[in-house]
């Protein structure tokens, strides 16, 4: 280039890379975008439903949504899964669907009716957000299939031994634990999947503040559990001494364990 010659952008560009220009014609490739792993697709799927799957639930999310939120070729999940059903029957075998998860996040209390009120809080607070086993409560509630039935009567399975050993701790007493447990866990049930329908009772589970209300009941009903095997156990250790004592039985049963109005 001579010293008059004027200096186009061409000879700019050239200069800025070593004497190399740059061609008009020839654009940058774009960056080829990085192969997955099939853990990468697995955890993208996986991924993918579970978010799906807590905005719309069980029965509402088709293959094709879990398909464009994973980012995937169709041909990529009918390699892994026949169709949705199968699917989630592998699925619902990598979660915990009950009390493992719950009793981890719960903080250990002082005596077992603390852990008891802490497992049951724990579990209001699971459900009352969006949550994967809320939206398998509704499942098997409205629908009953092969999954729904074996992940019910996985849970159950799951809830006999928590339930033998609260069982065990109230042997010999009035207070029927499985009974009152299950009474308090169904109801934490109905008010979490009741809650985008109406308020009940005039609780709304979606107000922090009613869950607050919630958790302040179960905290009354457990301390009166707690209250009545106390009663129940300090009523047999003045029994047994008064027997010690030679003292007779039909008294013992009239002065310990007979209505008061009697």
């Amino acid at each position: 280039m001579s010293a008059t010659e004027p200096e186009t952008k061409q000879n700019r560009d050239a200069k800025e890379n070593g004497g190399i220009a740059n061609s008009p014609c020839k654009e940058e490739s774009p960056q080829r975008r990085q192969r997955r792993t099939k853990g990468d697709i697995e955890a993208a799927i996986n991924q993918a439903a579970e978010k799906l799957i807590c905005e719309k639930g069980f029965s509402n999310t088709l293959v094709t949504d879990i398909i464009r939120e994973a980012g995937i070729e169709p041909t990529v999940f009918y390699k892994r899964y026949k169709n949705i059903d199968e699917f989630y029957a592998e699925f619902v075998k990598r979660h915990d669907f009950w009390f493992s998860d719950v009793i981890k996040k719960a903080m250990p209390g002082k005596d077992m009716m603390d852990d008891v009120y802490n497992m049951l809080s724990s579990l209001l607070t699971e459900l009352s957000g969006k949550s994967l086993m809320l939206e398998l409560l509704r499942w098997e509630v409205t629908e009953g299939n092969e999954i729904t039935n074996h992940t019910s009567q996985l849970r159950e399975q799951h809830t006999l031994p928590l339930a033998g050993k609260y069982l065990s701790h109230y042997f010999g007493t009035d207070v029927d634990i499985v009974a009152w447990s299950s009474l308090l866990i169904s109801g934490i049930y109905y008010l979490c999947l009741h809650k985008d329908r109406a308020e009940f009772c005039g609780i709304d589970i979606n107000n922090p503040k009613h869950v607050e209300r919630v958790k302040n009941a179960l905290r009354v009903i457990v301390d009166q559990l707690r209250w009545l095997m106390e009663e129940q156990s300090e009523k047999q250790r003045i029994a047994e001494k008064l027997r010690l004592c030679g003292v007779d039985e039909d008294v013992i049963s009239k002065c310990l364990y007979a209505d008061p109005e009697s």
